[in-house]
Order: C-alpha cells, then structure tokens, then sequence
C-alpha cells in the first residue's frame, strides 16, 4: 500500500475551525480531507466510507433541553487502484446535536479522526492532555508472574495458565 508516500507528503494540519461558544479551535475536516486527497489521487488510491450501524442515545443538557449523541460505527475500504490491494478498516465517530444533524456530525467526526490516525498526521496537540498543572498518578502495573519452565505458559499479562 502507497500510505508511507501520503505520509510523505501531508504534513502538520492547521486548526483553522473556531468554537465561539467554549472558545476552542479545532481542526476542520475539511482541511483534513483537502490535504489528503490530493496526495491519494496522486498516488491512486481510494478510501472509501460505509456505515455499519448507528446507534443514537437521549439525553439533557444542562438547561433541561433535549440532546442526542450519536454513534456510527463505519468501515473503511482502501484500495490501490494500481495494484487492487485493498485493506478494510472498522472505525467510529460521535456527534451530540439537539436536532437531526447528529448522524452528520459523527460522520464527520469520523472520516476527521480515521484519516489524521490512518496517517499520524500531527496537528500539535494531544486531547488527553490535563490542563491542570499537577504531576501525573503513577502507572499502576498489574503483578507480573514469570517462569522458567518452558512447557508452562503465560497469558497476555504475565500469569500462569
């Protein structure tokens, strides 16, 4: 598959989009599409979006309205259309809306974030990040088991079976 050569060539995506209500900047995905497609037609290749399921769940929001989060859980289908691989991707976007664009909005959510992570394309950045300034929990690791008896083995985690 041709994705190191897009990898190449897509750099860093700028924010571009503004929320004015909780005063962010996001990225768009539209920047993220237009950036991308260029280099998937220059190297032939095609990413195509199907939904599997959606599932869409009632909610309130803090002023007692109604809102709706919706999930669509997608597939993506690349293909080399020089040489007919093909790789088909599982995926998923959420969108929250208070009216009928909730699908529009996971959709979009989706075909933003597969492309930015099929790509590791940075927009400088990290959604998990804390904002407060304290140090970080330590890692709690589960307890490790080895042995050294090769006919005995461990599972994912290091236990005996």
């Amino acid at each position: 598959m041709k994705l190191n050569a897009i990898m190449e060539e897509v750099d860093r995506i700028a924010k571009r989009g503004q929320n004015q209500a909780q005063n962010y900047a996001y990225l768009m995905a539209e920047d993220v599409i237009n950036d991308v497609r260029q280099e998937l037609v220059k190297q032939k290749v095609l990413v195509i979006a199907g939904c599997t399921n959606v599932v869409v769940l009632d909610g309130v929001t803090k002023s007692g309205g109604a809102t709706y989060l919706t999930t669509a859980s997608m597939e993506y289908t690349i293909i080399d259309c020089e040489t007919g691989e093909r790789m088909v991707v599982p995926w998923a976007g959420q969108g929250q809306d208070s009216g009928d664009k909730g699908i529009y909005k996971a959709f979009t959510c989706s075909v933003k974030t597969f492309l930015r992570n099929m790509l590791a394309i940075p927009v400088g950045d990290d959604p998990e990040k804390d904002n407060h300034d304290r140090a970080p929990k330590a890692a709690q690791k589960p307890p490790v088991t080895t042995t050294t008896n090769p006919t005995e083995k461990l599972d994912v985690v290091g236990n005996l079976k």
